[in-house]
Order: C-alpha cells, then sequence, then structure tokens
C-alpha cells in the first residue's frame, strides 16, 4: 500500500502519471490525501476500482 499526503491542487495529469508509476511497480493499493479539499482517493490497482472517501 502506498499512501501520499499532497498540499497543493493536484491536477488530472499529475495523477494519471503517478497511478500509472505504482501500476508498474505493482503497487496494489494506493491513497491520494488531499487535505486542501479535505478528501482521500483509494485505488485498487489490481483491479482498477478507485473510490473516494
Amino acid at each position: 500500500m502506498m499512501r501520499e499526503m499532497f498540499g497543493y491542487k493536484l491536477t488530472q495529469a499529475d495523477r494519471t502519471l503517478k497511478l500509472t508509476k505504482y501500476k508498474r511497480a505493482r503497487v496494489r493499493e494506493y491513497w491520494m490525501i488531499d487535505p486542501d479539499y479535505k478528501r482521500v482517493y483509494v485505488y485498487d490497482l489490481e483491479t482498477c476500482e478507485s473510490y473516494k472517501i
């Protein structure tokens, strides 16, 4: 599992690039934590599912 916290506005391009890199590295689950918008994005890279908490 990989978790990252961001203190800046994350663009869609940044999000896509990170997901691609982590999937290639065989990371199974990835959480993006955005404190500015008070959101947590969870990606299951094995099943390609995602959801927002």
